[in-house]
C-alpha cells in the first residue's frame, strides 16, 4: 500500500494513524513450501543387519576417525549397492530428469553410535546438495527421534501466522522414530538433531552427503 500522505493524532498515550489520499496496491506472498523430507523403510534389511552392525563396531575399534567414504571401504563395498539403489528410488520421488546421482556422488559418511543418555547435536551440513541418514541398528522405543527444524521453525513466529500460512509449512518442527533399515534423505538446509537415547542399548546411524548431478 502506498500513502501518499499521513496525519498523526495523538490520543493521550496511544499514537493513531490518519491515512489521507492512499492507493491500494497488490501484496505479494511468496511462501517456502516445506522442505522435502523422504523416508524409506529397507525392504528385508534385517538381512544384513547383523553383518553391518559388526562390521560397524570392528571399524570403530580400528579406527579413531571415519574416512571420507566408508563405502569405499572392502569391508562396507558389499552393503553398497543396496544402499546407492535405495538411495535413488527414494530420490526418484521427488527430482526431475534433469538430475541424478552416481556412485561417485555419495560423500563424508560419517558413523555415529548414540550411546545412552546421549544425543545426536543439531547439525547443518553446506557441502552437499543433501543429507542421508541410515538407521542401522537401534532399540525398538525410547531411543530419540530425528527432529527437524523447519526453515520457519522460529515457534514465535509460527504462532502469529495466519492458517492459510500455517498450512503452507508442516510445522516449526517434525518428528522422525528410528527404526532398523530406515532411510532418511532431506536437502542439506536442513537442521536436524536426535533425541536423547534413553535406552542402555546403543543407536547406530550413518549419515551421509549426497550431490545431485545437474
Amino acid at each position: 500500500m502506498m500513502i501518499k500522505n499521513m496525519d498523526i493524532m495523538n490520543v493521550g498515550t496511544k499514537m493513531e494513524f490518519k491515512t489521507m489520499d492512499q492507493e491500494e496496491t497488490a501484496v505479494d506472498v511468496f511462501p517456502v513450501f516445506p522442505t522435502p523430507i523422504v523416508v524409506r523403510e529397507i525392504p528385508n534389511f534385517y538381512k544384513i543387519k547383523d553383518d553391518f552392525v559388526k562390521d560397524v563396531y570392528e571399524y570403530k575399534e580400528e579406527n579413531s576417525e571415519v574416512k571420507d567414504n566408508i563405502f569405499n571401504l572392502i569391508k562396507f563395498q558389499k552393503y553398497f549397492p543396496l544402499i546407492y539403489s535405495e538411495i535413488e528410488i527414494s530420490l526418484s520421488t521427488i527430482i526431475g530428469n534433469n538430475a541424478r546421482i552416481i556412485p561417485s556422488s555419495i560423500i563424508n559418511t560419517d558413523i555415529k553410535i548414540t550411546k545412552s543418555n546421549a544425543c545426536i547435536d543439531p547439525s547443518i551440513q553446506t557441502d552437499c546438495d543433501m543429507i542421508g541418514v541410515l538407521v542401522v541398528d537401534c532399540p525398538y522405543r525410547f531411543s530419540g527421534d530425528f527432529v527437524f527444524l523447519s526453515q520457519h521453525h522460529n515457534s514465535a513466529f509460527h504462532k502469529i501466522l495466519n492458517n492459510n500460512m500455517k498450512n503452507l509449512y508442516f510445522s516449526d518442527k517434525f518428528k522422525i522414530s528410528p527404526s532398523d533399515g530406515k532411510l532418511i534423505i532431506f536437502p542439506s538446509t536442513l537442521m536436524y538433531y536426535g533425541e536423547t537415547n534413553k535406552t542402555d542399548m546403543d543407536k547406530i546411524t550413518i549419515t551421509f552427503g549426497i550431490n545431485l548431478q545437474k
